[in-house]
Formats: structure tokens, C-alpha cells, sequence
């Protein structure tokens, strides 16, 4: 019977997180000294949770997340990456390009107009991607 992806909360949320930045499967005290649990009865509460979601699966000794269901991040190589984190690149070169190579001899309005919105741009993605970091290290 698979739970509810609603229950994916609390301790459970950070089990699953611990696991996804995992770069090989951890067993049930890896899990339970990583996150500071009181017992490894309590970190395999959570795996049994997360396994019977279908989000976990057991490999070997350990557990290694089998689904990624956080819309807002890209795994690669053990990195959590904010989706958010691509469009401050992209707005950093565009501010960049910008200041350096696409500026006129005079400063227009229009010129002005798009470095402003560049930058609310920047400020906005930086702390949505800085967020999402914080949640997840």
C-alpha cells in the first residue's frame, strides 16, 4: 500500500533529503548519527515511510532515493541545485552584457529601463535560489 505524498513532512522530509544529497546508499545508523535521531528505530520509522511511498529503495546495505518528487530542485552528482539557480546565471550574463557590451555613448531611458529590470530580475532569483539552498544544506 504507497502512503500519500502528503505525508512527506517533518522527519520524514529530512530523511528524504539527507538521502537525496547521499552520493551512495546509507544504512540505517548512517541516517540516524547524520541527522542527530535519538534511535536508529526512529530513522527506520522514516525510511519505512519514505519505502513504502515509493520514494526510497534499499540497495545493498543501504537506501538510495529511487523518485525525486521536489519540483523546484535538479540533482547532479550529489548537488541540490535550484531550478532557480540557471535563470540568476542567465540574468547575470545579461546584466553583464549589458553593462560591457551593449552600452550606448549616452544613458537613455530605455537603456536605464532594462538594466532596472535586469536587476529586480537578479535580486528576485538570487533570493528565491538562496531560499531553496537554505531549506535544503
Amino acid at each position: 500500500m504507497k502512503r500519500e505524498r502528503g505525508e512527506l513532512k517533518g522527519t520524514t522530509l529530512r530523511v528524504y533529503k539527507y538521502l537525496l544529497r547521499a552520493r551512495e546508499p546509507l544504512g540505517v545508523s548512517d541516517i540516524q548519527r547524520g541527522l542527530n535521531l535519538s534511535s536508529p528505530s526512529v530513522a527506520f520509522y522514516h525510511i519505512t515511510k519514505l519505502t513504502d511511498m515509493g520514494l526510497i529503495r534499499s540497495e545493498g546495505t543501504g537506501y538510495i532515493v529511487d523518485k525525486i518528487v521536489l519540483s523546484n530542485i535538479i540533482r547532479f552528482k550529489g548537488l541540490l541545485i535550484p531550478k532557480y539557480f540557471f535563470f540568476l546565471i542567465f540574468f547575470t550574463l545579461a546584466f553583464i552584457l549589458n553593462i560591457f557590451l551593449f552600452r550606448p555613448d549616452f544613458l537613455s531611458p530605455q537603456y536605464i529601463f532594462s538594466l532596472l529590470i535586469i536587476l529586480v530580475a537578479l535580486a528576485l532569483f538570487t533570493y528565491e535560489t538562496l531560499k531553496i539552498l537554505k531549506s535544503y544544506y
